[in-house]
């Protein structure tokens, strides 16, 4: 059975994790943009409040970090035992770091890239144990890289090239972001002309405001 996300219209937002979880995984799912009738209808029984929401069957799932958590649970890209306090701790960092990139767009913050952004871009570099191709593992991506990568998207396509470079001068993201890149499935989704954008036109970087 496939999974469902609820969403709203048009595009990934703050779903987008999990859609690039279960994608790199080679999971099927559906995307339901009806959200106020299923919150409401899920709301009687079960403690949600707002999208995304992820069902699984009987189980119903809400807030990013823990759906994609709940996924990489069921899918083998789970965090180390030792790892997971540090994982939790950054998962709740880039819950922030989304909200401002987002906020910061859509408010038209002046000082958004030349303060805040690049103090988190300095937490993400820092947030990595030595040498290692992913955060908290060294063999393949966990659920906290998908949530990372869901802020490339939206740093990228709110901000833009100014956003963009400054990611790439921190080294250690910037490589893991071009291997995350070229994981086959990923990469593919991303060059699919189907595939939902990030947020919407109003704050997108080339967007006139």
């Amino acid at each position: 059975m496939a999974y469902e996300i609820v969403y709203w219209p048009g595009f990934t937002g703050r779903a987008e994790p999990a859609i690039l979880l279960l994608e790199d995984v080679g999971e099927p799912y559906t995307i339901d943009t009806d959200v106020q009738a299923r919150i409401e209808a899920l709301g009687q029984t079960e403690p949600v409040f707002a999208c995304p929401l992820l069902i699984d069957g009987e189980t119903v799932v809400s807030q990013t970090s823990v759906i994609v958590e709940y996924l990489a649970g069921k899918h083998g890209c789970d965090v180390a035992p030792a790892d997971a306090i540090g994982a939790a701790q950054f998962g709740y960092n880039l819950a922030d770091i989304w909200r401002e990139i987002y906020e910061g767009r859509r408010d038209g913050s002046a000082d958004f890239l030349t303060d805040r952004f690049p103090r988190w871009l300095d937490v993400i570099e820092h947030s990595f144990g030595g040498d290692q191709a992913w955060f908290f593992s060294d063999d393949a991506p966990t659920w906290v890289d998908y949530l990372v990568l869901n802020i490339v998207t939206l740093a990228t396509y709110c901000w833009g090239e100014p956003a963009v470079q400054m990611m790439r001068r921190r080294s250690k993201f910037n490589a893991w972001t071009e291997r995350m890149m070229e994981r086959p499935r990923l990469k593919a989704y991303f060059e699919n002309e189907a595939s939902l954008p990030v947020a919407y036109e109003e704050v997108r970087a080339t967007a006139s405001s």
